[in-house]
């Protein structure tokens, strides 16, 4: 079920209580085109909350898609007793800021392999990929890489790039040196461009 929001996405609806419970019990007895109504009534409010968490970023529609998503999968669950802009608002909040999770999580990821870049640590890449389906393949991997490394290695990478902590604070907590510290960062590095470089790589790293 996908809405298009670039025609309407000012536009307004107003309907009193009455008109929204009678669409409700329609769309939870399976009705699409009462879904849709209650879409067409909401979207502007949903997409504003979203725009407010997320700023003017290209991915506000995509996001406000994700919501009416939810909304439509949960809908058994809504009681129709409660105020339907509030339960929108609250799932539109929730996949806003899950999507600023997962960004940063993303961002963070692709520091990691720009460093791997910076260090020609990546064998046959000058630059962090700009196309989005080979970017994705890459960040698959690299997910996979880190899935498969040692817990410790693991805690040690995502504390690192991750949590942004110093290596100087890490060090502290495990009674090393720093530079300890960073030569363990390194041939973790070393091991996870392996493993992003391997043919068909399936996330193991050795």
């Amino acid at each position: 079920m996908r809405y298009d929001f670039t025609c309407m996405s000012t536009l307004v609806i107003d309907m009193d209580d009455a008109e929204i419970s009678a669409l409700i019990h329609a769309a939870q007895s399976g009705s699409v085109g009462a879904f849709a109504e209650i879409v067409r009534c909401f979207q502007h409010d949903v997409r504003r909350a979203v725009t407010r968490h997320l700023g003017r970023m290209p991915d506000v529609d995509d996001v406000a898609q994700e919501v009416f998503v939810q909304a439509w999968q949960n809908l058994g669950t809504y009681q129709a007793t409660g105020n339907l802009r509030a339960w929108l608002l609250g799932i539109a909040r929730h996949r806003a800021l899950d999507f600023l999770r997962r960004e940063t999580v993303r961002r963070r990821r692709r520091d990691l392999l720009a460093e791997f870049a910076e260090a020609d640590l990546l064998a046959a890449r000058a630059e962090i990929p700009s196309d989005d389906a080979e970017d994705d393949q890459v960040m698959a991997r690299l997910q996979a890489c880190l899935d498969h490394l040692e817990s410790r290695q693991r805690s040690l990478i995502e504390r690192f790039y991750f949590e942004d902590e110093s290596a100087e604070s890490i060090a502290a907590e495990l009674g090393r040196r720093p530079g300890t510290i960073r030569m363990m960062l390194l041939r973790i590095r070393t091991a996870l461009r392996q493993c992003i470089e391997r043919p068909g790589t399936s996330g193991s790293v050795q």
